[in-house]
């Protein structure tokens, strides 16, 4: 059981449903957990690992929170044999040395939404195209890709990082890179804010300026994600949206 012996810190919400599913021989701790179990969403796993990068997670559904989530009990959970799997992530610099890294995704977006921004990419150093005219960009990893680069393209990916082009003026393909590449971005019309995933942190890019995308030296480790992303679950809650916007 993986929760043996472990420092096990919990994020999320309801967490007193979750304290009483808990084994006997697990240490609750708020600082230097060997484990995080975080109880909520997408939002609250991304935020775990943004707080606690690198630090193993297991990530559950709160079915209070998410009613049309299929329930998934603590107890019944650790009874499978969970590996711990690694997920790439993107990092991102802007000419002024601040850093941005995203499990998800890492976004360049048009700050004024009533006009778009020009940019220019660059690809292992060579020039991609002349210049792009849009919204902006999403640079997304793997586990990233059902997310924003989804709802732009249609389409998810499993090795590498993809390229996703918003509202671009002229019909672009998004791109799937090798992990080993680096990504140069110029925007020559802005100014345009960069973030990664649901961080409400923002950086601003202005006209003239560069960022620099690659993949990171780190890498979040989760276990049970299969449990956590089951079909089930997407099934109902696409179903329920689906349901919401027909009335």
């Amino acid at each position: 059981m993986i929760t043996n012996g472990k420092r096990v810190k919990l994020i999320g919400r309801n967490l007193s449903d979750l304290k009483q599913q808990l084994p006997n021989n697990v240490m609750l701790v708020d600082e230097d957990p060997d484990l995080i179990i975080t109880h909520g969403g997408d939002g609250t796993l991304l935020g775990a690992e943004r707080e606690y990068p690198g630090i193993p997670k297991l990530a559950l559904r709160d079915c209070k929170s998410n009613p049309k989530c299929a329930e998934h009990p603590l107890e019944k959970v650790l009874q499978q044999d969970l590996k711990a799997e690694s997920f790439i992530k993107l990092q991102v610099t802007d000419q002024h040395g601040n850093v941005l890294t995203g499990i998800n995704d890492i976004v360049l977006h048009n700050a004024d939404p009533c006009s778009a921004i020009r940019y220019r990419i660059w690809i292992d150093g060579k020039p991609f195209l002349q210049q792009i005219v849009g919204d902006g960009v999403v640079a997304s990893t793997p586990f990233g890709s059902s997310a924003y680069y989804k709802s732009i393209t249609g389409s998810t990916f499993d090795v590498g990082f993809g390229l996703a082009f918003n509202n671009s003026t002229e019909p672009m393909n998004h791109l799937v890179l090798s992990e080993t590449s680096d990504i140069e971005i110029m925007v020559t019309r802005g100014p345009a804010i960069l973030f990664s995933d649901n961080t409400s942190d923002r950086l601003t890019v202005n006209e003239g300026e560069r960022i620099k995308i690659s993949v990171s030296k780190t890498k979040a480790i989760f276990y049970g994600i299969d449990i956590f992303r089951c079909q089930d679950c997407y099934d109902l809650r696409r179903k329920f949206w689906i349901q919401h916007w027909d009335k």
